[in-house]
This record gives C-alpha cells, sequence and structure tokens, in this order.
C-alpha cells in the first residue's frame, strides 16, 4: 500500500533495501479505538479498496474479524503516528480513545524482523477480502 515503497527482489537483502522499503521516520503507535468508529473505518476501507489488515474481511460494508470477539465497547489497532494522527485521509482516527506511542520506528521493527528471520518466508494470507 501507499507507505511501503518497494518491492524486495529474490536474493540477498540488505539494509538498505529495508531504507528503500520503508524510508520514512514512522513511529509504531497504538490506538485505542471505540467501537463506534467502526462504520467510518467501513467506510474509509471500502472507498479506498482496503489496507493491510490481518484476519479480517469487509462484507456488505461490514468488517468481520475472522478470529476476534468483537462485541466490546472498544479494540486496538497498531499502525504507525502518520496514519493514527489522519494522514491518507484517516480522519476515523480523531475518535480514538487513546494513541500510545510506542518510541520504535516502523522501519526498525521490519529490519529487526527480518534479521531474526534469516530468510523470509513468503506468506500469500489473505490480509483483507473486499466484496
Amino acid at each position: 500500500m501507499g507507505g511501503l515503497r518497494s518491492r524486495f527482489n529474490k536474493g540477498a537483502l540488505t539494509v538498505g533495501d529495508i531504507y528503500s522499503f520503508m524510508p520514512f521516520d514512522n513511529n509504531v503507535v497504538v490506538v485505542r479505538m471505540p467501537m463506534s468508529a467502526m462504520p467510518d473505518i467501513e467506510s474509509y476501507l471500502f472507498a479506498s479498496g482496503g489496507e493491510p489488515i490481518a484476519n479480517a474481511r469487509l462484507i456488505g460494508g461490514k468488517l468481520i474479524f475472522d478470529e476476534r470477539n468483537t462485541d466490546g465497547d472498544e479494540f486496538i489497532i497498531l499502525t504507525s503516528d502518520y496514519l493514527a494522527n489522519g494522514g491518507d485521509k484517516m480522519t476515523f482516527f480523531e475518535k480514538s480513545l487513546e494513541k500510545t506511542d510506542l518510541g520504535d520506528l516502523l522501519r526498525d521493527v521490519f529490519l529487526n524482523q527480518v534479521k531474526a528471520q534469516d530468510t523470509l518466508k513468503i506468506d500469500n494470507t489473505c490480509r483483507i477480502h473486499v466484496d
């Protein structure tokens, strides 16, 4: 999607490749959202054609989570500070109950994960399906 600026080719991966992939100094942010914000998020996802979301489907305009119970009053989103502050027209984050900046650069999270895995494994799991 928009924040990822390149793709990886087969073969050795360098730190420079990670910087090309994620060139921005975006921090990881945990956002606590009220369930009442869900319609705005669903509208955004439908209009944009989806975003990288794990284990979710947008069916009939409703966001359905495959493995999570959404019967509560709140839910948590892990995202970048850019998006949490309304970037890419994600104005639904204005309804957040709390935002916690973890102080970690998103790029460093990617870089650390690449180092930990040694060899990246392809995961073609459908992250979001828009019907």
